[in-house]
């Protein structure tokens, strides 16, 4: 999508929590072993925040991702539009609330759909 989005000339900056999936390795929710065969980063800019979480893994819940300094880019950064691939974890959350807050465009892009979470017995009052 970033790299589709840059050749269209659309100045982007893709923003990542961690670094895991890029090394690729065991996908416990998948149990199995990941390894891209395609190069996953090229033909866009990016950057890396460090995962600041006491035990960093997105497999380990809402405080698997913890970014603070992602969430100071985004205070200082001027209003802009943040696409934001979820709702699971510290970061995201947080930084929906930030980018609402500055006034900047927030899209999210999700794999669950709030109405199929609303199955999930913890978020049953959604």
């Amino acid at each position: 999508m970033y790299k589709y989005l840059t050749a269209q000339r659309l100045n982007i900056e893709a923003w990542y929590c961690d670094d895991s999936s890029i090394h690729g390795g065991l996908d416990k929710q998948f149990g199995k072993s990941i390894a891209w065969d395609v190069p996953l980063l090229e033909g866009y800019s990016y950057k890396f925040f460090p995962n600041q979480c006491l035990n960093p893994s997105p497999g380990n819940g809402f405080w698997g991702i913890v970014n603070f300094n992602l969430l100071r880019m985004i205070w200082k950064y001027p209003k802009s539009i943040y696409v934001i691939n979820g709702w699971q974890f510290f970061t995201y959350v947080s930084a929906s609330l930030l980018a609402f807050i500055k006034g900047s465009e927030l899209w999210m892009r999700c794999e669950m759909p709030l109405n199929q979470e609303r199955l999930n017995g913890n978020l049953s009052r959604v």
